[in-house]
């Protein structure tokens, strides 16, 4: 249908930004106009539905519209674009710094922290957006609570890797028939009241994190707001909860020392899989 326009992508790139004031990216980040930007990001989201299988170009074109975004305010927005940027390309470091500082924004401490880091891990030359108090928020701990419900038999664990959710708490997959319904119903009798991280991702437990890497590419395009727009309120919301699960999920097991600590929390055999 549109043949292979992805080779105009570039040129939509340079497009979009040299709408904007100046025609100078750096200044257009600062002084959006917002009658160029409508412009841009109309471009920015043809360009999107081109051709996902380009998901270095596709990452590229999910922070351009980030950084959009962020000059309007619209935090959650950013959050989603980043999210879908670090999904087509993981080693995105722009993506990891707009979306600590949206993160930021939304008094999300933990997580821009999180962030923060990790955009520094991957270019050290980012490390002047560090606070200082990143690992501080990474290793707050919940209230005390019971194990097994016995007196005296308290656990405390991190924020960061209480990624245990009820599965009240994981909105349904889109389109989900009943037949479906009743097959999660069976896997969660399997599972207990508890959810983890890999059946957020629906993986097996232990899965590696290259396999990590590539489920959370295919939940990323299937479970993107985007894919909502035309949904009511309530859809639209379910769906932005499930991708962020689902982007904790990643965060968590494919850093190496945190999926070594969540699978040892989960009885698993410790082993640096990648």
């Amino acid at each position: 249908m549109f043949g292979d326009q992805s080779r105009f992508w570039p040129c939509t790139c340079a497009w979009a930004l040299s709408c904007l004031p100046g025609g100078d990216p750096v200044a257009g980040e600062i002084s959006l106009c917002k009658r160029a930007l409508r412009r841009g990001h109309s471009l920015i989201h043809d360009g999107l539905l081109l051709d996902k299988s380009n998901q270095r170009m596709c990452s590229t074109l999910y922070c351009m519209r980030a950084e959009a975004y962020a000059s309007l305010g619209k935090n959650s927005n950013v959050i989603n674009d980043c999210t879908a940027a670090i999904g087509m390309d993981s080693g995105c470091v722009k993506a990891f710094v707009l979306r600590a500082e949206a993160y930021r924004r939304m008094n999300q401490r933990a997580e821009a922290a999180a962030d923060r880091l990790k955009a520094v891990n991957l270019d050290p030359s980012f490390r002047h957006i560090l606070h200082g108090d990143e690992e501080q928020f990474l290793r707050q701990t919940e209230h005390p609570r019971s194990s097994h419900g016995y007196p005296g038999s308290q656990k405390r664990r991190s924020n960061w890797y209480d990624a245990f959710a009820t599965k009240s708490e994981i909105p349904p997959k889109s389109g989900a028939t009943t037949k479906d319904a009743s097959s999660d119903a069976e896997r969660a009798s399997k599972l207990g009241a508890k959810t983890t991280l890999y059946d957020v991702l629906e993986l097996p437990h232990g899965s590696s994190i290259s396999e990590v890497h590539a489920q959370f590419k295919k939940l990323t395009l299937l479970y993107h707001p985007d894919r909502l727009v035309k949904e009511d309120e309530k859809k639209q919301q379910a769906g932005l909860e499930r991708f962020k699960l689902i982007n904790h999920a990643h965060s968590v097991l494919t850093d190496t020392n945190e999926k070594c600590m969540y699978d040892f929390s989960l009885g698993l055999n410790v082993s640096p899989r990648v």
